[in-house]
């Protein structure tokens, strides 16, 4: 049985072969695919005979040669169509990066690559190897020096020194814009007041110097200490507010905002007034209304800028007022002191 379904496979294979053969090279143009698709359709022809017979075998035989000669073109096509797409984005990519190279700086790139591989392995460091790498490399710091920084002493000497020089800097700061000590603006406001001697009005100036920096401000300090609110990590009127409702529990708060309030509604009037004496001063009696107008909208600038700015724009500010007026208090202190000399002989009040 086997041996006559071999026979019969034989004889179909050498009938149609030959000519199938060639029927689907002239269309594939591929004799290895042509071979491959001529075995398939015999393979899967001798197994349909088997099953029943069938009049016009050539007829079925180049039926199904054709639509498998034409799913392999179609399969081709595909292919082609891929491979040109591609081609396309690998030209495209290739535009790309030539055009990226002819443009690139290879000095700027070289140098970018090396500061962020020298950053990153700085940030692997530790913290004491980082530092003398850099005191070495980018400070230029001889190892003597490197050496004598790390020392304890000199690291002690260096935080204790830069916090002195700190609370100097910031206490100054925030004391001439409290007191205005210095400033030469709080002689504008004693001006206007009515008295009898010059001297009971510059003992008045300097009694409110004493209660706001000697009273107020040391009491807040001493506050801000004892409850421990300076390590809070809080900052200005928070830390105070934190502060005194530590001390204070349910009005210490309520209080610290209160006096905020009108500290701050009082400050706005006086530096108003000074400014606006200034301005009427240099540009005359016309300068009043304008000024009071760009006054009021330099208030809720000043309330929408970060404070970090508007701390150093008022600190800047004072110093450009307290430097020419300490110079000239300075250079006519002699002469003031021969008016007081003058003002106490006249005055019945100093003669005690």
């Amino acid at each position: 049985m086997i041996g006559t379904e071999i026979h019969n496979f034989n004889t179909l294979y050498t009938k149609f072969y030959r000519k199938s053969f060639l029927f689907t090279k002239s269309y594939v143009h591929d004799e290895c695919i042509a071979e491959d698709i001529v075995s398939d359709v015999l393979i899967k022809l001798w197994e349909i005979l088997k099953e029943k017979e069938i009049e016009h075998i050539e007829a079925l035989l180049l039926t199904t040669l054709k639509n498998k000669s034409l799913d392999h073109l179609k399969h081709e096509a595909v292919k082609t169509e891929a491979l040109r797409t591609l081609t396309d984005m690998r030209q495209r990519e290739l535009d790309i990066r030539i055009s990226t190279l002819e443009a690139c700086n290879p000095e700027d790139i070289f140098s970018t690559e090396v500061q962020q591989i020298v950053t990153a392995t700085l940030a692997l460091l530790p913290e004491q190897t980082r530092r003398v790498f850099e005191m070495s490399r980018f400070e230029n710091k001889t190892n003597k020096e490197i050496a004598e920084a790390f020392t304890p002493t000199a690291a002690e000497g260096g935080f204790a020194g830069a916090t002195v020089m700190m609370a100097i800097r910031m206490g100054m700061a925030r004391g001439v814009f409290s007191n205005e000590a210095g400033l030469g603006t709080a002689p504008m406001a004693h001006a206007a007041a009515t008295s009898a001697s010059p001297l009971v009005q510059a003992s008045i100036g300097m009694l409110d110097t004493f209660i706001d920096t000697i009273i107020v401000c040391t009491m807040t300090g001493f506050a801000i200490l004892v409850t421990g609110q300076w390590t809070s990590g809080l900052t200005g009127a928070a830390m105070t507010s934190a502060a005194f409702e530590t001390s204070l529990p349910g009005i210490g708060g309520i209080a610290v905002t209160i006096c905020l309030t009108f500290f701050a509604f009082t400050t706005a009037l006086g530096w108003c007034v000074y400014g606006e004496r200034c301005a009427i001063y240099f540009f005359g009696d016309k300068a009043q209304i304008p000024f009071r107008i760009v006054y009021c909208i330099a208030i809720p600038v000043g309330v929408l800028t970060q404070l970090d700015v508007v701390w150093l724009l008022a600190d800047t500010c004072n110093a450009l007022m307290a430097i020419p007026n300490l110079i000239a208090i300075l250079l006519l202190s002699p002469v003031l002191f021969k008016l007081v000399k003058e003002d106490e002989s006249k005055d019945s009040i100093f003669k005690h």
